[in-house]
């Protein structure tokens, strides 16, 4: 989204968009020919304005680093304001998907909650968010989680992450609640892979896909980020065994208060089985 955002801006802004004395030709690949100086200047400038847009950067970076460094900067800071305002609507849309799913506040969402960090969730073939549905199958392989972050700390960090079920074993009778389908600590904020932040963590319970029965209701499963205390250290047997009935009735909202942690993100999505034959927009 913000890649399309910044190439309308460079394509149409008289600011920003190629000389008079160009031809008119589409297409960012064309902005940047026509935007191109003879000198290189700024490189930091010009990868980290689409280090985030893998396909435009991968494509025209040998462009990027010809352009002056006055036009480089504009972009680069146009692009920030892009980035913000579209976090913010991500922010506003999480917020409401959240109460109209009674999940703020709950036990483990306080009613104070606003999200510094955006969590997103890639399995092979879907990415959930906000409450869109999965199928049991859609998410038997452990997925990625991503994350960028509005309002970026200047200071070292770790995080702990957890995927838990308020709704074990149905919504309607959720008696072994929290279910622990996934904990990770000690991910590191100096070796932070945004594209894949728990590759550097320490796992204390191994994924567990969610597999909701095919009669119960969808289920909503909450990934969780928690900024952690300094010098935190968290060991298996902190949270529990890794067997399946171990990992029922879990007390996340307890396991946060005890270890001093703080939520800084949140995503969700409900699952049902693949048999289940519900109505998914009656259950929005």
């Amino acid at each position: 989204m913000v890649v399309d955002a910044r190439e309308c801006i460079c394509r149409w802004s008289p600011r920003f968009g190629p000389p008079r004395s160009a031809k008119p030709k589409a297409g960012l690949q064309a902005t940047l020919h026509n935007l191109s100086a003879n000198n290189t200047q700024d490189k930091h400038f010009a990868i980290k304005l689409f280090r985030t847009a893998d396909s435009s950067y991968n494509s025209h970076q040998h462009l990027l680093l010809r352009l002056p460094r006055y036009r480089i900067a504009q972009l680069y800071f146009v692009s920030r304001a892009l980035a913000h305002l579209f976090a913010t609507m991500a922010t506003d849309s999480l917020i409401t998907s959240l109460k109209t799913a009674n999940l703020l506040p709950s036990k483990i969402i306080p009613d104070t909650f606003t999200p510094t960090v955006i969590l997103s969730i890639t399995f092979p073939s879907i990415s959930p968010s906000e409450g869109s549905f999965v199928r049991v199958s859609d998410v038997k392989s452990t997925p990625t989680i991503s994350i960028s972050s509005p309002t970026p700390s200047p200071s070292a960090q770790s995080f702990t992450f957890m995927l838990i079920d308020p709704d074990a074993p149905t919504p309607d009778d959720p008696k072994f609640a929290y279910w622990r389908h996934w904990v990770v600590t000690s991910i590191s904020s100096a070796e932070l892979d945004a594209s894949n932040i728990l590759a550097s963590g320490t796992t204390l319970t191994p994924y567990l896909a969610p597999g909701p029965k095919d009669e119960s209701g969808p289920h909503r499963y909450l990934f969780l980020l928690f900024k952690e205390p300094e010098a935190l250290s968290l060991g298996k047997a902190d949270v529990g065994g890794e067997e399946f009935v171990d990992r029922r009735s879990f007390g996340a909202a307890e396991f946060v208060e005890k270890w001093g942690l703080e939520l800084v993100g949140v995503q969700w999505m409900r699952g049902v089985g693949d048999g289940w034959k519900g109505d998914e927009k009656s259950e929005l």
